[in-house]
């Protein structure tokens, strides 16, 4: 179908279609950068290491509704992360009922290895693309960022 015809709902749907076919390969690509630092993470920790360095202080139900997972289940996670020394917890001083969580120090810097395992890991893949293609891949990156990041908080 040519692009001109397609519908909105089209292009919707084909976006959609996209995303869910690569998933896979952004996860196998975060999955594989923590199993090459040889971390003994889960990947619920991971996420959780991951959405703290992104959106910075949370509260537990934030945290969970960030990752997609129960309440219960990113307690239990974010423990192991506590007793590791990655992650801190406090009570929030406006509501002494919720509990907050923030990546401490150890945590930070254990973020820090990650992205710059990441950049090597990549490096490995994109030797095969040229200059173009690395300039084209930015600015697609940079578009879907800024284009999931406003559906996102729609």
């Amino acid at each position: 179908m040519a692009e001109e015809k397609r519908t909105t709902e089209e292009r919707k749907k084909e976006c959609v279609r996209i995303l869910l076919n690569n998933y896979p390969r952004y996860r196998k690509f975060v999955y594989k950068t923590y199993d090459r630092m040889g971390s003994e993470l889960t990947r619920t920790q991971q996420m959780i290491m991951l959405a703290l360095a992104q959106y910075g202080t949370m509260s537990m139900s934030e945290l969970a509704s960030k990752i997609c997972t129960s309440n219960e289940q990113a307690t239990r996670a974010v423990s192991k992360l506590v007793d590791n020394g990655y992650i801190e917890r406090f009570q929030n001083r406006l509501n002494r009922r919720v509990v907050n969580i923030r990546l401490t120090a150890s945590g930070n810097e254990m973020i820090m290895k990650a992205r710059e395992e990441s950049v090597k890991l990549a490096s490995l893949g994109f030797e095969v693309l040229t200059d173009q293609d690395i300039k084209d891949l930015l600015n697609a990156v940079e578009t879907f960022d800024r284009l999931f990041e406003k559906a996102e908080n729609r």
